[in-house]
């Protein structure tokens, strides 16, 4: 929003004097008002409009936007780990502004991250935020209750919009991802990949019953240099010799448990992005279960390299 004061369209000097000090007054009552809503952490007439407020996507699937409206004090602070324990306040609304859940716009909700506790695009979104961070978190139906809606709640194929604030987050107890996840079975019957991503050192895809993760190969490099451990909640794959300038370390926990029996590596000659590339394949110790990503310990990123 934008205040402007035209004195050509006032003719008459004396009458144009009044209207530029009454313009002057409502100017200065308009950015004391900013300045308020600054202070108190609301958005600002213009965040209000979405005009001064750039978007970025959190999946390169598509269909999930965040905003942030109120930076944190501290920029450099860490995101919530795996599993987390966080305590938000949020207020879902519809894109019209209709507002469908309100119960946790003052008192704190507290929930643990990666147990499947809230929709895809909240636990995705709050897991990008900062301690007194807020953001409004924008959930295509893929992201949030999908084709079948809520009842009389939420509709079907409900776009849904989520203003939310990070108060703190801690670590939380042990995580057992071993819960059958319909989306993942869905997308499997539909020969479709359920997630994927890129980490630090490799690309990763995840399938109903495996999840694959592929790190490029140097030229010349081949089976004699890999090294690979895999363990139920474990994985240990280096390339290359310990102690040298080319050597490639993939180590942590999983974010799911495996069947290292049923788990292999091979090299892929032919992989689009990579060309030559060890692949590891991890086989789900439970079918349709959806890991999200492969070590704990790496934020993983969309594809983008």
């Amino acid at each position: 929003m934008a205040l402007a004061f035209h004195p050509d369209k006032v003719p008459d000097e004396a009458e144009r004097e009044v209207h530029e000090l009454r313009f002057r007054e409502v100017q200065m009552a308009y950015e004391s008002l900013q300045r308020l809503r600054k202070e108190q952490g609301r958005p600002t007439t213009a965040d209000a409009d979405g005009a001064a407020l750039p978007s970025v996507a959190l999946s390169s699937e598509g269909g999930l936007t965040k905003t942030v409206t109120r930076p944190a004090a501290d920029e450099n602070s860490e995101t919530p780990a795996w599993g987390a324990m966080v305590s938000v306040r949020f207020v879902g609304k519809f894109p019209n502004g209709t507002v469908f859940d309100d119960a946790f716009a003052e008192k704190p909700y507290e929930f643990q991250l990666n147990t499947g506790t809230v929709v895809d695009g909240m636990e995705r979104g709050v897991r990008s935020m900062r301690t007194g961070e807020r953001a409004r978190l924008r959930c295509e139906p893929r992201w949030a209750y999908g084709t079948k809606g809520v009842g009389s709640h939420i509709p079907p194929n409900a776009t849904l919009l989520y203003d939310v604030e990070l108060i703190e987050w801690h670590a939380g107890p042990p995580v057992e991802n071993d819960s059958f996840d319909v989306d993942t079975y869905k997308k499997a019957l539909e020969g479709k990949a359920a997630s994927s991503g890129t980490a630090k050192a490799y690309t990763w895809s995840e399938g109903g019953e495996e999840v694959t993760l592929w790190l490029p190969l140097h030229e010349g490099e081949g089976a004699r240099d890999v090294t690979c451990d895999i363990r139920p909640t474990k994985l240990s794959v280096r390339v290359g010799a310990p102690d040298t300038v080319d050597s490639r370390l993939v180590e942590g926990q999983l974010k799911g448990r495996a069947v290292p029996d049923e788990s292999y590596w091979v090299i892929d000659e032919e992989h689009p992005v990579h060309g030559r590339a060890l692949q590891v394949v991890l086989a789900k110790a439970g079918a349709y279960v959806r890991w999200d990503g492969v070590l704990i310990a790496d934020d993983d990123r969309p594809d983008d390299w």
